[in-house]
């Protein structure tokens, strides 16, 4: 029976202040552990001292090198390690980033709300513009990886929206009196389901009125008693 490996006590690393386990080395070749005498981290900046470079710039050129040597950009080649890792997970991506960002914020003693606040407004700053202004180039850059409009962004989970007219049918008086709301801007016309059901969204269903004329339909004809609006407001 092969005799088995003594795994000797893992030292702390040996920078001041610093109480770190050490990094481990590569094996010898009797097959016996070793250690560095500096933790990982340690060992990273002693490495980028030594190449007059500070640890953000050597991590850095680290990288670089990888993707250079796996034929990749370094924007690819860090999505692909990023990939990797996340597929070794239990948990989806979403779970994993959420979980993440309540460890952050409750080492810092804030809600999730608050630390993402303070995310939004440190990367603002960074890149000299208000939080205001951040939101919308992060959107328009949502919309453009999605290869849709803006329109079509907003309106992806209320697809029968895209068969919004733009004027109100009630100038017809299908409700006994004809609208003569004058339109300003396409905010003023909501799409509306005939049957009171919003789950049924055929285009025969569906019909564009005035907010004035969408709330006298809703109360006139009790829209929200059919079966489709109950089942909505119960779950």
């Amino acid at each position: 029976m092969p005799k088995k490996l003594q795994v000797p006590t893992r030292p702390i690393c040996q920078t001041t202040n610093c109480n770190k386990p050490a990094k481990p080395q590569p094996r010898k070749s009797d097959g016996t552990y070793k250690w560095s005498n500096f933790c990982s981290v340690c060992n990273m900046r002693k490495t980028a001292e030594d190449k007059g470079m500070t640890l953000a710039e050597y991590r850095k050129d680290k990288v670089r090198r990888a993707a250079a040597k796996a034929g990749l950009s370094v924007g690819d080649y860090e999505k692909q390690r990023r990939e990797k890792w996340l597929a070794t997970l239990t948990i989806t991506r979403s779970e994993y980033y959420k979980q993440s960002k309540e460890r952050a914020a409750a080492k810092q003693g804030m809600s999730l709300t608050e630390y993402n606040q303070k995310q939004r407004e440190r990367v603002a700053s960074k890149l000299g513009v208000s939080v205001t202004e951040y939101d919308r180039q992060q959107k328009l850059a949502r919309v453009a990886s999605l290869g849709l409009t803006m329109t079509e962004y907003k309106n992806r989970h209320h697809p029968y929206r895209k068969h919004r007219k733009d004027f109100c049918e009630n100038q017809d008086g299908r409700f006994g009196y004809r609208c003569r709301y004058k339109i300003q801007h396409m905010a003023q016309l909501q799409v509306d389901h005939i049957n009171g059901n919003p789950k049924d969204n055929d285009p025969s269903n569906l019909q564009t009125l005035c907010a004035n004329c969408h709330i006298f339909k809703t109360h006139s004809q009790q829209d929200y008693l059919t079966p489709g609006r109950k089942s909505l407001r119960c779950s």
